[in-house]
């Protein structure tokens, strides 16, 4: 059985979320110094040294259970290079993690057995998915 985890960008790096609530990425964020005491939208007090659960809008990737050839775990989002020469990137639909095989079709599994690389992200890559002019 594969390990379920995810990760999120937070548009300036990958985090690992506290935990994940109803498709959404839930963080732990600190409280400020400055604020004594805060309320919560129950009107229940806290004091401000505790952490405060923020559920975010970060997209997140999910694990997709396989590493590459160097043992980088490899999540929806990230891009990929197949066989030292095609680069596409990992995406989850319908119950299954695919790549753009050479002639534009979508290949659900069976693409692990190739030599495989994780060279980037969507987020932090994107320029490696253009395509030359």
């Amino acid at each position: 059985m594969r390990e379920i985890k995810f990760r999120a960008w937070d548009g300036r790096a990958m985090i690992t979320p506290y935990s994940v609530r109803g498709g959404k990425a839930t963080i732990i964020k600190p409280c400020s110094n400055d604020d004594n005491v805060l309320m919560d939208k129950y009107g229940v007090s806290y004091y401000c040294n505790w952490d405060i659960d923020q559920i975010t809008d970060y997209p997140l990737m999910q694990f997709t259970g396989l590493t590459d050839q160097n043992g980088v775990e490899i999540y929806e989002g990230d891009i990929v290079r197949i066989r030292n020469k095609f680069v596409t990137s990992v995406t989850f639909f319908e119950g299954c993690f695919y790549t753009v095989t050479d002639g534009g079709n979508y290949r659900c599994g069976g693409w692990e057995r190739y030599a495989i690389e994780v060279i980037g992200n969507i987020y932090q890559n994107p320029e490696l998915l253009e395509v030359p002019a």
